[in-house]
């Protein structure tokens, strides 16, 4: 059996201070969510890594403790899962330094 670890870093770009937001105000292959947009990353990084990459893309690293994004993280990992990237857990990066939340694909098609 061969194991293989993946790491999937969001960012999140905040574009002005919008009530709403659309597809067209979202930057291309980045995923709206509320007011902001979000974009996943699949290669190994360290932390220190995965927030320069954020800055370069011109967003902060995710907060999942947001209202309503840990369900659009979600949304995006079945879309992965649907196209065959088949992992089953993910861990995605917490506020403040905090033990990054692990996210696991659940019988059926949810992950929680």
């Amino acid at each position: 059996m061969i194991v293989r670890d993946v790491t999937l870093s969001f960012i999140l770009f905040i574009p002005g201070f919008l009530s709403f937001i659309d597809d067209s105000k979202c930057p291309s292959s980045w995923t709206p969510s509320g007011d902001s947009c979000i974009k996943p990353f699949l290669r190994p990084l360290s932390s220190s890594e995965a927030e320069k990459t954020c800055v370069a893309e011109g967003g902060i690293l995710l907060d999942c403790d947001r209202s309503g994004m840990v369900d659009d993280v979600a949304d995006i990992l079945r879309g992965f899962y649907d196209n065959g990237l088949h992992e089953s857990t993910w861990l995605v990066s917490r506020r403040g330094g905090e033990t990054p939340r692990a996210i696991n694909r659940q019988s059926g098609k949810n992950y929680k």
